[in-house]
């Protein structure tokens, strides 16, 4: 078995396994965290080669959604859809370092923006307009001590 498809068997057995327990998607009952969070929305893979990467996930069955260039960025974004939950990888094409694949960031979509901004204060950046239309986002910021990029976005 080669690395990258040990690696694409890997991941999706690991979200298979989430989404069979019903820890992300629409199958769990929207119980709102205390920060507004009542779903994740999508999951940020950073890929040192995401050509290898995408040709992982493809092995393992993933049908590649979208794929588009970061503004302004050497960077690519490619996404697929599991379950009800979007992957996002982010990686810059033609660049192949043979370290894995981690963890870049998490989104969680919360029902109440107001909410959200008055459960994390000043943890919380500013709300934008996100790329998907008529969706907002903010940043939870790094100051409010988390190792792993966190953002909420609006429904």
């Amino acid at each position: 078995l080669s690395a990258r498809l040990f690696f694409g068997f890997f991941f999706v057995g690991i979200l298979s396994a989430v989404f069979s327990f019903g820890l992300l998607g629409a199958d769990r009952a929207a119980t709102a965290h205390t920060n507004g969070s009542v779903v994740i929305d999508h999951v940020v893979l950073r890929s040192p080669d995401i050509d290898r990467t995408l040709a992982a996930l493809a092995d393992a069955g993933l049908e590649l959604r979208r794929l588009r260039e970061v503004p302004d960025s050497t960077m690519h974004q490619a996404f697929f859809r599991i379950g009800e939950v979007i992957l996002e990888v982010v990686g810059e094409p033609g660049r192949h370092d043979a370290a894995p694949s981690s963890l870049w960031g998490l989104v969680c979509t919360v029902a109440d923006e107001g909410a959200a901004s008055a459960a994390l204060g000043n943890s919380l950046g500013a709300w934008r307009a996100a790329v998907q239309t008529g969706r907002r986002i903010a940043t939870v910021r790094r100051s409010a001590g988390l190792s792993t990029a966190v953002a909420l976005m609006t429904r």
